[in-house]
């Protein structure tokens, strides 16, 4: 946890994300401590359900990919994928 935590916490991205995008939202006449609580609560809670959702779509998708029939549709729609990108590259330098 600890080691997630800090890698987190010390990401670029999000620490200018934080600090272009979240102070437009506090206000001068009320507590700095409550309203940073309350954004913190909200991000957390935000980040814990989509983190929540990331891990059951991944369990539901392991699940059927141990199948064979699984695993030969993966294999498809990954190849048409990376053709359709292929394609899309070979296309756009025209």
């Amino acid at each position: 946890f600890w080691r997630a935590f800090a890698l987190g916490a010390s990401n670029p991205k999000d620490i200018l994300f934080f600090a272009a995008f979240l102070p437009q939202f506090l206000n001068a006449q009320h507590s700095l401590g409550a309203q940073l609580g309350i954004m913190i609560a909200t991000w957390a809670v935000l980040d814990l359900l989509c983190k929540l959702g990331y891990g059951l779509g991944a369990h539901g998708a392991a699940h059927y990919l141990r199948t064979g029939r699984g695993q030969s549709w993966f294999n498809r729609v990954s190849a048409a994928l990376f053709g359709a990108a292929g394609t899309a590259a070979l296309i756009s330098r025209g």
